[in-house]
């Protein structure tokens, strides 16, 4: 049994869906791949910065979605913490949703553009010919197309099977402990009723812990490396002790933690070859201080689509065609990816989280810039340039109290 389509795509987490929606709405013929059904669940923060709410159009959302803005951040260092708010009192930082509800919106809407939705689909191959990639699935099922878009997440079949990448070492990849609890039914909680989120970087040696509002539910999680995976269980439950201390639980249903692996630290270092492109996690597009990938899967999608577009014009699928992703993702992306390690350097592994956190908790220029590197809305090179500025004036004034 086959089906042929001008372009198949495997994964239908954010980057695939959304990528299928903007093929289907060009008028290509797309099949959508992925192992699961949907709604399904997913080990996430489900914070949705603004520069992803708008790039993925979720002013065309259902309006029964539920969503909290979240308007200011309290981030902590020890003993020290300091406020992250938006650009102006109306603008939220980003939006606290639910994964499974968020992914399932994403895959309706590429569904209702066009796209041909495939999923309990395992893939077990692809075959790169010289006219058209074969994609084989566990049931003996073969798709067709003339491009295949590898968005199947991490570790990615499709990186693998291509020969573009093998395998993740354990220092590469993150990990999380991640629950979502509702509030219980009637009842108030205060910590949900502000428009607030927590950051705290003091999880660890290498992460941090965050508590993020839902609309009527509080997610809590730590995240850190896969080698400290043992530790970081111990970190969360000590992390939940706490929090129920302040009463930032109260009348919350908690539900235990669910575990999550991402890939951080670096990129696939070709993320393309003939006929084929990987976007979103399955290339590492990970943020490496933040863990945030949901506004990288839709850029790397929109990016891949365009390159796409511009090799069916020209009926060119080579690699020298599909290079151009790759010199697309690291014009929009690379100063991000560069400036985010050098914090991670000095905010994890040279312990200057703390120490950072004083500096900010007086000082607005450095909160703004912070505001960028955490959260995105300007460029990172200036935004990095003003941290280390600030920092230095800042280390030059407490040097010469008494």
């Amino acid at each position: 049994m086959s089906e042929k389509f001008d372009v198949v795509v495997v994964g239908a987490g954010p980057s695939g869906s959304f990528a299928s929606r903007l093929l289907a709405e060009k008028g290509y013929e797309v099949g959508l791949i992925d192992k699961k059904s949907f709604p399904r669940e997913k080990p996430c923060g489900g914070g949705v910065t603004l520069r992803a709410w708008k790039i993925y159009g979720f002013h065309k959302i259902n309006p029964q979605f539920s969503v909290k803005p979240v308007k200011r951040v309290l981030t902590y260092a020890r003993n020290d913490a300091f406020e992250i708010s938006g650009e102006s009192s109306n603008e939220p930082l980003f939006y606290g949703v639910n994964r499974a509800e968020f992914d399932y919106e994403l895959f309706k809407m590429a569904e209702e553009a066009g796209a041909k939705t495939l999923t309990k689909n395992h893939v077990t191959s692809i075959n790169v010919s010289e006219g058209v990639v074969e994609v084989k699935t566990f049931d003996g099922k073969d798709y067709f197309g003339k491009a295949v878009i590898g968005a199947d997440g991490f570790p990615s079949t499709v990186a693998r099977k291509a020969g573009l990448f093998n395998k993740w070492k354990s220092h590469e990849i993150g990990a999380c402990y991640v629950s979502e609890s509702p509030l219980m039914e009637g009842a108030s909680n205060d910590f949900l009723e502000e428009e607030l989120a927590e950051i705290h970087l003091d999880i660890g040696s290498f992460g941090y812990g965050w508590v993020f509002p839902k609309e009527r539910a509080l997610n809590v999680g730590v995240g850190g490396n896969l080698l400290e995976s043992r530790t970081l269980k111990i970190f969360f439950n000590l992390f939940v002790q706490d929090l129920k201390k302040r009463g930032v639980l109260k009348n919350i249903d908690f539900k235990p933690p669910v575990i999550g692996l991402i890939p951080v630290s670096r990129r696939v270092e070709k993320t393309f070859r003939n006929r084929l492109l990987l976007t979103g996690d399955a290339a590492g597009f990970i943020n490496p201080l933040t863990g945030e990938g949901l506004y990288h899967a839709a850029k790397t999608a929109q990016l891949a689509v365009e390159t796409l577009d511009y090799a069916f014009a020209k009926d060119d699928f080579s690699s020298e065609t599909m290079v151009k992703y790759q010199e697309a993702w690291k014009e929009e992306l690379g100063d991000e990816f560069e400036v985010c390690e050098k914090v991670v350097e000095q905010v994890y592994k040279k312990k200057r989280g703390s120490r950072i956190a004083s500096y900010a908790k007086k000082d607005a220029k450095l909160r703004q810039n912070l505001r960028i590197i955490f959260f995105g809305g300007g460029s990172y090179k200036k935004a990095l340039r003003g941290v280390v500025w600030r920092y230095f004036i800042n280390r030059l004034k407490t040097g010469l109290k008494p």
